[in-house]
């Protein structure tokens, strides 16, 4: 990695970290931002995609019903983060 960019992503990072810390007034809001994506992240998205990963590397043949299952599991996990980050959003508007 070039010196360069080493340098100015620090620089942006820290003055993200600097108007952050300036002008939120609750670590609560962050939390709300970080537990929406994580926790659905672990509850359903993540199980999905290790599913077609393994389906893809052990050549699973006509598992439909999991298929339909990791693929619903996907949409409500995407659907949920939609929703939580929303939520968030209108908290602090």
């Amino acid at each position: 990695m070039k010196s360069l960019y080493y340098y100015g992503a620090t620089i942006i990072y820290f003055i993200i970290i600097l108007f952050g810390a300036c002008y939120i007034t609750s670590v609560s809001k962050i939390f709300n931002f970080v537990s929406a994506i994580a926790i659905n992240c672990l509850s359903f998205l993540f199980p999905s995609t290790f599913y077609f990963m393994a389906k893809k590397k052990y050549e699973v043949k006509n598992e439909n019903y999991w298929e339909i299952s990791a693929y619903l599991n996907a949409i409500l996990g995407i659907a949920a983060v939609i929703i939580g980050l929303y939520n968030s959003i209108e908290e602090i508007i």
